[in-house]
């Protein structure tokens, strides 16, 4: 793969707290255990734990983040917990890259949108499915229209 290192990891959800548990692997000259560090949030804040985790891993990789970067990993997002796992069902759904896993897609990302309608990812993947649909000639593209109305 011709990379320095590889990032492993395993996830485990209890109740409303996610656990996550994370390594970082050198790959060159030999394969060696850098790191490892174990994370728990709310599921509400899953999004704040990938920005720990970023922020982490630069810095055990010595890279300088920006405080642009900094600031953006460090920003408090909260995310109900089921509008995140529809969009992660969309996800499953779209990576199939089928016709079949469009329309699974199109209903998690609206539905994921129906529990939350200012989670950003949703209108994302929405958008996603629209574009996917368009490169695979699914609908002209002219004439694409997603079945559910969008605001």
């Amino acid at each position: 793969m011709n990379v320095d290192a590889i990032i492993e990891s395993a996830v485990f959800k209890t109740g409303d707290s996610v656990y996550l548990q994370v390594q970082l692997i050198s790959t060159r000259p030999v394969e060696d255990h850098i790191w490892a560090q174990d994370y728990k949030r709310d599921t509400r804040h899953i999004l704040s734990l990938y920005g720990d985790l970023a922020k982490t891993v630069a810095r055990e990789v010595e890279i300088q983040l920006t405080p642009q970067e900094d600031k953006y990993l460090t920003h408090e997002q909260t995310v109900d917990p089921e509008a995140y796992k529809a969009y992660l069902n969309g996800q499953f759904h779209w990576n199939k890259l089928s016709k079949a896993g469009m329309d699974g897609a199109e209903y998690y990302y609206t539905l994921s949108r129906t529990i939350d309608p200012n989670y950003a990812l949703a209108y994302a993947g929405l958008a996603s499915v629209a574009l996917v649909r368009a490169q695979f000639g699914l609908v002209p593209i002219v004439k694409q229209q997603l079945r559910y109305n969008v605001p």
